[in-house]
């Protein structure tokens, strides 16, 4: 079996390289700085995203933009199209009197062409 250690040409790491034991990482700072601000999680997204803590960094910034704009802005789901064909209209118009018939074509013809509506409690507006 051959030997543990270093292999040969490498050195060993110099005592107490690295992070030391208890030094928080920057996650952990800026959880440190929320905290000790008291304010809602928006309010300090709102911060972090406008560059007001000083331990954030330009990608901390972009990711608390992200999260709020997630929270303010609805995310668009797609949606399927279908050409579907509109329903059958269940209305009997034939017990319609010829009165009432003039006035509905006369109500779709000022539809179709983005006249205003006439006040249907007015019964001269329908003429």
């Amino acid at each position: 079996m051959g030997k543990r250690g270093p292999q040969k040409g490498t050195t060993t790491k110099p005592p107490a390289s690295g992070r030391q034991k208890g030094t928080p990482n920057k996650r952990t700072s800026v959880i440190e700085a929320i905290t000790k601000t008291g304010c809602q999680p928006a309010e300090v997204l709102c911060r972090i995203a406008q560059g007001k803590l000083k331990s954030a960094s330009i990608g901390d910034r972009i990711h608390a933009a992200s999260v709020l704009l997630d929270r303010l802005e609805p995310r668009l789901k797609s949606v399927e199209y279908r050409n579907a064909t509109p329903p059958k209209s269940t209305h009997d118009y034939k017990k319609l009197s010829l009165e009432e018939r003039i006035q509905l074509l006369t109500l779709l013809d000022k539809a179709e062409t983005g006249d205003p509506a006439p006040d249907p409690s007015d019964p001269g507006a329908l003429h």
